[in-house]
């Protein structure tokens, strides 16, 4: 399910995770009570584009430079805490996060004497982990239940954009259980985005056009996270759903100015989607 022109970095930066609170006085999901969901790309903390634009190993290294550089500005220990604010507040029950990021770092690196493939040892970033120790921080305590299967569709190929939401459909969303996909599919209802109209086709509902209200716009932020006022004009974040559910509301996160952190950073380059639902029977599609 990866473009397969940057599996590299995508491997490494694009994970796809599940996590569920196992905060006190939490109760496990069932019919009788909402179930709140988030979907959020925490922005793996630099533009990785013009990185897939050089032209000789100089460029590579130079470009690979400066987005070290802008990641270690976009300080994620920092964004982190403006994140678990959201998320203290909303009290998802599942939080689907997209570019939660495990940086790692050599020097020297391999690449220079012609060894292509990953393999630093040093942990510099585990947003995974950091994002974890700032809720425990708030008395709140999320357990990872997957890293499997990433709905973080491909940003640069619309084909392969299609073809990972075709993947999607013939895998895990092919059942008779009622389904909430979360994630950044990269496609826009409002610009007739063809990866999102595949899943739509095939029977999903979108719970930000049942319940939510506003653009629902959540990418994106310049990639200094320092735009003074928000910039977010496209909707690529969404919850999906299949199945006999109701949607009770659905709202942004992280997308105002009093979500910044305390140096002005915007908490990610996406806002998140957070959606509560309710089963009316619990039957499947």
């Amino acid at each position: 399910m990866k473009d397969r022109k940057f599996v590299a970095f995508i491997f490494v930066f694009l994970i796809a995770l599940a996590v569920a609170p196992l905060s006190q006085g939490r109760q496990p999901a069932d019919e009788n009570r909402p179930i709140t969901v988030m979907s959020w790309n925490l922005y793996l903390g630099a533009p990785l584009e013009p990185l897939f634009q050089v032209s000789s190993i100089q460029e590579m290294l130079l470009e690979g430079t400066t987005i070290w550089a802008t990641t270690q500005q976009n300080d994620f220990y920092e964004r982190a805490e403006a994140i678990a604010n959201q998320i203290s507040l909303k009290r998802p029950d599942l939080i689907g996060l997209q570019e939660a990021a495990l940086w790692r770092r050599q020097s020297p690196g391999d690449f220079i004497t012609g060894n292509y493939i990953p393999n630093a040892t040093m942990v510099a970033y585990d947003f995974l982990q950091i994002l974890l120790d700032a809720l425990e921080d708030k008395g709140l305590y999320y357990d990872v239940l997957a890293v499997v299967v990433s709905t973080h569709l491909s940003a640069y190929d619309t084909l392969v954009r299609i073809a990972q939401a075709e993947e999607l459909l013939d895998g895990p969303l092919d059942t008779i259980q009622p389904v909430i996909l979360v994630g950044d599919l990269n496609s826009d209802p409002a610009l007739l985005g063809p990866a999102y109209n595949t899943l739509i086709s095939s029977g999903f509902g979108n719970t930000w056009e049942e319940a939510g209200t506003g653009d629902g716009y959540t990418g994106w932020q310049h990639g200094d996270l320092l735009n003074p006022e928000s910039v977010l004009s496209y909707r690529i974040d969404h919850v999906l759903y299949n199945g006999d559910l109701r949607i009770l509301r659905s709202d942004l996160v992280g997308e105002q100015q009093k979500d910044r952190t305390f140096s002005g950073l915007w908490p990610s380059d996406h806002a998140g989607v957070n959606t509560q639902l309710m089963f009316n029977t619990g039957k499947g599609r």
